[in-house]
């Protein structure tokens, strides 16, 4: 069994990677009440605000396996991030 500390990007990544790769059970363990860490805009210790936009392009932010919804501009709000991250883990 593998526990992951964190739901954020790596934490959801790295558990993605050891599912696909069949290493036991994959547990990821959170703190917060969301997933999406630096992305979660509920966190009470969020540094995040309405509106903000990523300094990087979803292309190069995207997981190799799911992409950004193409509607969106490339650099998309923190909500769109944390969106992504959310379906991400559902999907997972």
């Amino acid at each position: 069994e593998i526990a992951i500390i964190g739901a954020g990007a790596c934490g959801l990544a790295f558990a993605e990677v050891f599912r696909r790769r069949g290493v036991g059970t994959v547990r990821v363990l959170e703190a917060h009440c969301a997933v999406g860490g630096t992305w979660s805009l509920s966190r009470p210790d969020s540094a995040l605000y309405e509106g903000l936009r990523t300094n990087l392009p979803k292309e190069l932010m995207a997981f190799s396996t799911r992409q950004f919804d193409t509607s969106r501009p490339s650099f998309v709000r923190s909500a769109d991030v944390e969106s992504y991250l959310l379906n991400f883990a559902e999907s997972n």
